[in-house]
């Protein structure tokens, strides 16, 4: 380790790195309710000494952005994160405390909701470059922070329609869609501190069967929609069987949950439904193209049809992501595992995330785009699973871990940042250099 790096090291906040972390945790921000949360963000960046911008995307809906301009020269590199909870805080159901927007100190431990997913990161990117000021470092290349609005997995679809229903992407697309483009994107969804320049694409797909109103008194049910449904949903179980068989990258084959159905009056139980509704999340793995699943869904829905005279499903996509990646050997790649070894002793796991995550949207726009965060510690778990989350608790993060990934993420700006620009380090496409 050289001498700027040890100066770097030491100016990394811990009690800021805790504090913040804390306070950030305090404010609601279930998806489609960010602006609370991006004022508090915008704040902090300019009080550490960037330059500070709020990017209103709708009503209540904000983007926090922080920059620190390098001197010309050099490579340019974003810190991502999002600012919505999974949750608002408020459901009855969920009573562990680390659903609850009040963050709470124990031992290692920071509890509370989007402790783990992910406000802990973007506090830890913000004091990762707060050192590089705090040590008088000058940069070459631009350093980005950006704390985003929607990312959490939502969709509208049928009733659902205000924003809380605008996930999936919405502040990260319209973040680089408005200016903030950078050659590099370290994204610090939590992965146990391990290495995933590879992540998993998803498909939703809404399936629809329709029968005839009966009634009770009368027994006749054999056009129900929901008895219709009962074999479509036998027939997916099936193919899922075959799906995940045929498809496999680096050990990870894709998952499909059978997520949500509806048919019927609840209040009305006399009546058999016209309609029933059955949505169905599909994953895939990288190397898998979103046409090619939606065809062979489809096709597998249509050949029961044949096969059934009065079934008649119909399929409609109504959510469409592709999985994406980045040579493991790319430059902040590279730089990640230099700095984690740095910090750690060994080089780190690398792996596919097979969730989706906004990296996509980063690739696609040629922003190449890694995911490494810190790791939550659950009973009977180990830390470096990355799991964040369980049922006495709710979200968690392990302070060891964030401190750990905050000087991780502060070694590798300095090093990509600092650097001379090469134009043979830019791969020309994320999506035409994932390995098969």
């Amino acid at each position: 380790m050289d001498d700027l790096q040890r100066k770097v090291l030491d100016y990394v906040d811990r009690d800021f790195l805790v504090n913040t972390t804390m306070e950030l945790v305090d404010i609601p921000s279930p998806t489609g309710s960010e602006e609370e949360a991006a004022r508090y963000m915008n704040d902090k960046y300019i009080e550490v000494g960037l330059e500070g911008d709020l990017q209103k995307i709708s009503e209540g809906r904000y983007n926090a952005v922080g920059s620190l301009n390098g001197s010309g020269g050099g490579y340019s590199l974003m810190f991502n994160g999002h600012l919505d909870t999974s949750y608002s805080g408020e459901e009855p159901e969920l009573t562990q405390p680390g659903y609850k927007n009040k963050a709470i100190l124990d031992g290692d431990l920071i509890i509370g909701n989007g402790a783990f997913n992910m406000k802990s990161a973007d506090v830890s990117y913000l004091t990762a470059v707060k050192a590089i000021i705090d040590a008088g470092i000058e940069v070459k290349g631009d350093i980005v922070c950006a704390a985003v609005a929607g990312e959490i997995e939502k969709n509208r679809i049928d009733q659902y329609q205000d924003s809380l229903y605008d996930g999936y992407g919405v502040g990260s697309r319209y973040l680089i869609s408005h200016g903030y483009m950078t050659d590099f994107c370290i994204l610090g969804e939590p992965t146990g501190m391990q290495l995933a320049p590879w992540h998993g694409g998803t498909i939703w797909f809404k399936v629809t069967t329709r029968g005839t109103m009966g009634h009770t008194c009368y027994g006749d049910f054999t056009e129900s929609a929901i008895e219709k449904m009962e074999r479509v949903q036998s027939e997916i179980r099936k193919w899922i069987t075959g799906y995940r068989e045929r498809n496999v990258f680096l050990n990870e084959r894709p998952h499909v949950n059978v997520a949500a159905i509806e048919g019927g009056w609840p209040y009305r139980c006399a009546r058999s439904p016209i309609e029933c509704k059955l949505y169905v999340d599909v994953r895939m793995v990288p190397g898998q193209r979103v046409q090619d699943v939606q065809n062979e869904f489809k096709q597998m829905i249509s050949e029961l049809n044949e096969s059934s005279d009065d079934i008649n499903a119909k399929v409609e996509v109504y959510s469409s992501h592709p999985p994406s990646g980045i040579p493991v050997d790319s430059l902040p790649s590279r730089a990640m595992i230099d700095s984690h070894k740095a910090i750690m002793g060994e080089e780190p796991n690398v792996i596919i995330k097979t969730s989706y995550l906004d990296g996509a949207h980063m690739n696609r726009y040629g922003v190449q785009t890694i995911t490494y965060g810190p790791a939550g510690v659950v009973k009977d778990i180990d830390a470096t699973s990355g799991y964040g989350w369980n049922a006495d608790l709710g979200e968690h993060i392990s302070i060891t871990t964030l401190y750990e990934a905050t000087k991780i993420y502060a070694l590798a700006a300095l090093d990509i940042c600092t650097r001379e620009r090469d134009s043979k380090e830019i791969a020309p496409d994320p999506y035409l250099n994932m390995p098969s």
